[in-house]
């Protein structure tokens, strides 16, 4: 890896919402070597006030992500705006060959998809999808243990997110423009899957092959479309995943970054709860409690790191094109599944 000898400058368009923990959480982490030069976001207000509170230029604040592009003089650029608009933001910022940290999923269109695959890979910039939940403390030790193979080869694993959004507007906090979500086709899986989507692969190791499911929106949810929905995933490694999704729960949670997995394994099985506590368990045995750092980065900070460590010449991480295109064709698949309600072959939906 090469040394930098001054901060890398950015970019970030879309800094309401997440671009706000983006702004004052994440980035700060790096703030020797790294720079927010230029902001975009069609909320003048919003604009103004982060604009001074960082000291930049009236001529670096843009409305229109094409014109930030074109114009603003950076050496990368960081995307976190709603993902109907991503493809148009990826492809303008590849055509100038600025290197792209993107927030997930890559698209809800699968032909927006295929459009950024061809992109990158024609332009062969720097790019870099952010799967944070890979790298929080927990999910990180869960998989090291997996890894490690002291339960032996993996059986399965199930997947569970619960989460109470009856109230319309509910996810996303209440925020100005929220209730997006509450108005798609299948906010559940197009929305929100890809994070337990990609945590499968994760944790399994393989690639999808088929997933079967059914998805539906019982008679008290806030949402439009389907909120909810139980899925079978075959892995291409003899493995297999359960995933449970549901954005409607009356009872117990296992919400946002506290979601419940399960894996059961040759020699075992091995549990992490909603409250973060990861279980080893053996037939005959005793329980082992796995101690879970609690020094460890965000995950989102760990994938700025690896990002900058990148683009110092450093090896390319996890989350790059090829490998999210298997997470991003499983979610189509999912979607696919859950509406028809059969089972998918995921290798249609790959680009």
């Amino acid at each position: 890896m090469t040394s930098h000898t001054r901060p890398h400058t950015c970019l970030i368009i879309g800094i309401g919402g997440m671009g706000q923990a983006w702004l004052h959480k994440f980035l700060p982490a790096y703030k020797s070597r790294l720079k927010v030069s230029a902001i975009c976001d069609i909320n003048p207000s919003l604009l103004e006030a982060e604009g001074n509170r960082l000291n930049i230029p009236p001529g670096m604040r843009f409305g229109s992500l094409e014109e930030a592009i074109a114009t603003a003089e950076v050496d990368f650029c960081i995307i976190v705006i709603p993902q109907e608009h991503h493809c148009r933001a990826i492809v303008n910022a590849s055509q100038r060959n600025l290197p792209i940290l993107t927030e997930k999923p890559l698209s809800n269109n699968f032909d927006e998809v295929a459009v950024i695959a061809d992109t990158i890979r024609s332009t062969g910039v720097k790019f870099q999808v952010v799967q944070n939940y890979r790298y929080n403390a927990r999910m990180l030790t869960y998989r090291d243990i997996l890894r490690s193979k002291v339960l032996g080869q993996i059986q399965y694993v199930v997947s569970r997110f619960r989460q109470d959004y009856r109230v319309y507007g509910s996810w996303g906090g209440g925020n100005q423009g929220s209730d997006f979500r509450h108005k798609m086709q299948n906010p559940m899986v197009a929305d929100g899957s890809i994070h337990h989507l990609d945590m499968i692969r994760n944790l399994t190791g393989g690639n999808c092959r088929t997933i079967s499911g059914i998805g539906y929106n019982p008679s008290w949810s806030s949402f439009a479309g389907l909120s909810a929905g139980l899925y079978i995933a075959e892995m291409d490694n003899d493995t297999r995943a359960c995933y449970e999704a549901n954005l409607n729960a009356t009872g117990n949670q296992d919400k946002w970054h506290e979601e419940h997995y399960r894996t059961e394994c040759e020699h075992g099985s091995v549990s992490v709860s909603s409250e973060g506590t990861i279980r080893l368990c053996r037939v005959g045995e005793q329980d082992e409690i796995v101690p879970v750092p609690n020094n460890s980065p965000p995950g989102h900070v760990a994938i700025i790191g690896q990002f900058l460590d990148w683009l110092e010449g450093g090896e390319p991480p996890e989350c790059t094109l090829e490998d999210n295109l298997q997470s991003t064709a499983m979610m189509f698949a999912a979607i696919e599944a859950g509406q028809q309600h059969t089972s998918v072959s995921v290798k249609d939906f790959l680009v």
